[in-house]
């Protein structure tokens, strides 16, 4: 029997209240939904090249693919108690993407570290980058994120009868987000 609309609508609702009780959350698998490297891949800006992650002024290692980090408002709506049928609209309060970024288990202890904090209970706020660089690690331009706090880190499911690279999904929101130009060419440690 199909569910009606309250029912659904309760759930949804029961389901938000458990997801806004507790900030911080922990995927223990990937979850059947979640995007693959492969369409991240599709939705880049570069037809070839690479993306690095930099925390806290540390290569932190290779991110197969990324997305979210733009700086985004709701449009707020008003109505005079005069005319009832004119609203004004204006944008309300800016705020940034959670950043999703997909990647491999070979990273560097800085990534480790961060993650760890979040586990024991004891987040902590980090700023980095999303370098962005072309076939020859020469970087492109950086996102530049301040302020960034763990929101989920989905482990690589243990199947072993897998053929697939093992890949973690690190789900973040930042305070602020930024892009710049980048110059120089990437460390070849941190594109291994």
């Amino acid at each position: 029997m199909p569910h009606s609309r309250r029912t659904f609508l309760k759930g949804a609702g029961v389901a938000t209240a458990v997801v806004s009780a507790g900030p911080l959350s922990l995927a223990l698998q990937e979850a059947p939904g979640a995007p693959s490297p492969t369409a991240f891949a599709a939705q880049r800006g570069f037809a070839a090249g690479n993306f690095a992650l930099e925390l806290d002024g540390h290569a932190a290692g290779v991110v197969v693919g990324f997305q979210g980090g733009n700086a985004v408002a709701d449009v707020v709506e008003f109505r005079s108690g005069d005319d009832p049928i004119i609203s004004t609209k204006s944008l309300g309060d800016i705020h940034y993407e959670e950043i999703v970024i997909v990647t491999g288990l070979a990273m560097d202890a800085v990534l480790w570290d961060w993650v760890a904090n979040m586990l024991a209970g004891t987040p902590v706020a980090m700023d980095g980058a999303i370098i962005f660089t072309d076939a020859n690690l020469n970087v492109v331009r950086r996102m530049e994120f301040h302020g960034a706090l763990l929101t989920e880190v989905g482990f690589p499911s243990l199947d072993a009868a897998s053929k697939d690279a093992a890949h973690m999904t690190i789900k973040f929101r930042p305070e602020s987000t930024e892009l710049v130009a980048g110059t120089g060419k990437l460390p070849t440690n941190a594109a291994a």
